[in-house]
């Protein structure tokens, strides 16, 4: 499908957690939504609201314009779209499959597309359910310009934020893996600051003042993102070295607290290293390089 997806009949396939979200926005939206799960409870909630639930995913991929499928991982995703007729049925059609895999696993199923005569995009979803019903969650995708612009309209009812990140299969994959070390570094990061405060008897209320609503994060992280697009590393603030030595008291006191000092020495061994390599007098955005090329 290449032309304007406003009025296509769209399908879900997999219910869960997320693709009942998904199913949801695109229900609310007055979308020709059909929906099919393996487990037929979970169609239920939907077909009482008068969504046509499909006998069989190859049926529901016949009915549709625009199969969306989220289920659990790729083998089961590829075990569904691989079963009976299901292929041909897609044949000309459009396949958003937003289920967790690697680059490889959706290269494979791009390729299985092209083999097929099927349109195909793949997209990780950067949010959780009720993000995707507050049509506040970013989606990214990777596949083709016209594929994308085509299927717009559905792309957009599902979260508020589609985004094309690359032409390439699997690059929305990668993408999202950079996104998620960002979350999980600063998730890990607030919560061994809690650990340690809680363990040091200081104030948590005021933990969470500070690194919440006063220190501003966005400004700091595009000054360093921009150094880094530059390579401009030249100190402007503090040396890396200053860094690394304000820092390097970190994970000794995190062992006197009794909480795990794991994390701080991940972090003060790559300031370490960044010494070692001869930044010590450029800024912090430097450890970009150290972290470019291990084992330099």
């Amino acid at each position: 499908m290449t032309g304007s997806a406003s009025d296509a009949t769209v399908g879900v396939i997999g219910l869960g957690l997320m693709g009942s979200a998904l199913a949801d926005v695109l229900m609310t939206q007055g979308f020709d939504l059909r929906v099919w799960n393996r487990s037929r409870e979970k169609c239920e909630r939907f077909a009482a609201s008068g969504v046509p639930v499909g006998d069989s995913a190859e049926i529901l991929a016949n009915e549709c314009e625009v199969l969306v499928v989220c289920l659990t991982d790729h083998a089961a995703s590829m075990d569904v779209l691989q079963s009976g007729a299901l292929a041909k049925r897609l044949e000309g059609k459009t396949l958003v499959l937003l289920t967790t895999m690697t680059a490889e696993d959706s290269l494979a199923a791009a390729a299985w597309a092209a083999e097929n005569r099927i349109h195909y995009l793949d997209g990780a979803i950067l949010a959780y359910p009720r993000e995707v019903r507050d049509m506040t969650c970013m989606i990214v995708y990777s596949g083709p310009r016209a594929v994308f612009d085509a299927c717009k309209p559905v792309l957009d009812a599902m979260g508020g934020m589609p985004r094309l990140v690359g032409d390439e299969a699997g690059t929305a994959i990668r993408f999202a893996s950079a996104i998620y070390t960002v979350y999980y570094a600063h998730a890990v990061g607030m919560i061994q600051g809690a650990a340690m405060c809680t363990a040091a008897g200081a104030p948590l209320d005021v933990f969470t003042e500070l690194t919440t609503d006063y220190w501003d994060w966005p400004e700091d992280d595009v000054h360093l993102l921009d150094r880094i697009a530059t390579r401009n590393y030249a100190v402007q603030e503090a040396a890396l070295e200053i860094h690394a030595t304000a820092f390097g008291t970190t994970p000794p006191l995190c062992d006197q607290l009794g909480v795990s000092s794991e994390l701080p020495r991940v972090i003060a061994g790559l300031l370490d290293e960044a010494l070692r390599q001869g930044y010590a007098n450029d800024e912090l955005p430097a450890l970009f390089e150290v972290l470019s090329k291990p084992g330099k």
